[in-house]
């Protein structure tokens, strides 16, 4: 298991040569799954395509910050953790995520996301 970190660490996990592919890839994917996703579901992957964009497909944030910014981006009117999950779960069975458990030097568990 990986150790949790910098998301540097991660940017070899990217699959994608540019910001434009990656956009093309997501684009692509939306025409075709668009519907196997709900409202909330929608909400859910967009902003975490919005944060794989430093190395394209590739977040290094928590669940929990993704959530938070998406109810700050909506003044309160977003998804909820169990939204969020059941969307990844959703994308990783489509074949568009990837999921890589990462451990924290203390303790814990973290999830990285690789579109």
């Amino acid at each position: 298991m990986l150790v949790a970190g910098r998301i540097e660490n991660f940017k070899d996990y990217s699959k994608f040569s540019s910001i434009k592919e990656f956009n093309n890839t997501i684009e692509m994917f939306l025409a075709e799954h668009k519907k196997d996703f709900t409202k909330g579901e929608l909400v859910a992957f967009k902003r975490l395509v919005r944060f794989s964009a430093k190395y394209a497909g590739v977040a290094n944030a928590k669940i929990g910050t993704l959530v938070k910014a998406i109810n700050e981006k909506l003044n309160g009117f977003g998804v909820s953790r169990s939204t969020f999950e059941r969307m990844l779960r959703k994308s990783k069975d489509l074949g568009i995520v990837s999921i890589v458990y990462t451990k924290k030097s203390k303790g814990g568990i973290y999830v990285r996301m690789l579109i």
